[in-house]
């Protein structure tokens, strides 16, 4: 039992099925669920039966392998959406914007949001200016639909010829964090006691800009 007289969420934890379900059968489990969707509680056990029906039996470490999993899943499903877009083919795509559309932009530059190039695109491209990363990187975000932001990220730097192989994404992420955590942007404040990040509870900014 927890603190509180609670019991902890690992006593659930199958070992058996966490450790010795590898990857491969862990793939094969998820497309049965994804196909079949979740077992009926209290039925005999189907040929489509799947332990994905009972997630709290997974330990998080094999949680997080079938989210790895899945999302590879629906990057392939993106990618082959892209192919077939660029050969006329319609296949449904999920449309619904991440953000609102009229997030308030702090920048000057204006975003032109081409949905047919970006829908044919099997890599979600994101051009950004390194003096406005964030502005420029929710710009992006906001226009784009959820089909597309599950793609492979591909990260161009404005005015910059260096083609993105890895190093200028992680780049990215880097100068991102970085200005994410910058006390100035205040979405952050740092607890001196407890020694870590925190969202700042004195931010004025709207609902959208987080």
């Amino acid at each position: 039992r927890k603190q509180g007289g609670g019991v902890s969420p690992s006593e659930f934890y199958s070992p058996f099925l966490s450790e010795r379900l590898g990857i491969e059968e862990l793939r094969r489990d998820y497309f049965i669920w994804a196909a079949h969707g979740p077992s009926e509680r209290g039925t005999t056990p189907q040929a489509n039966f799947s332990f994905c029906s009972e997630p709290w039996l997974f330990s998080p470490l094999a949680k997080s392998k079938l989210l790895q999993i899945e999302a590879s899943h629906r990057m392939g499903r993106s990618q082959q959406h892209a192919m077939q877009a660029m050969l006329g083919v319609v296949v449904p795509a999920e449309q619904q914007l991440l953000f609102p559309p009229t997030r308030k932009r702090s920048s000057s530059r204006e975003v032109a949001c081409d949905a047919g190039k970006a829908a044919k695109s099997p890599f979600f491209v994101l051009t950004v200016r390194r003096d406005h990363l964030v502005d420029d990187t929710l710009d992006a975000l906001a226009c784009s639909v959820i089909g597309n932001l599950l793609k492979p990220l591909r990260v161009v730097f404005e005015g910059e010829p260096a083609i993105d192989e890895g190093g200028v994404r992680k780049e990215f992420f880097q100068l991102l964090c970085e200005a994410l955590f910058d006390a100035n942007f205040g979405m952050f404040a740092w607890n001196a006691e407890a020694r870590t990040f925190w969202f700042s509870t004195a931010s004025y900014e709207a609902e959208a800009e987080f």
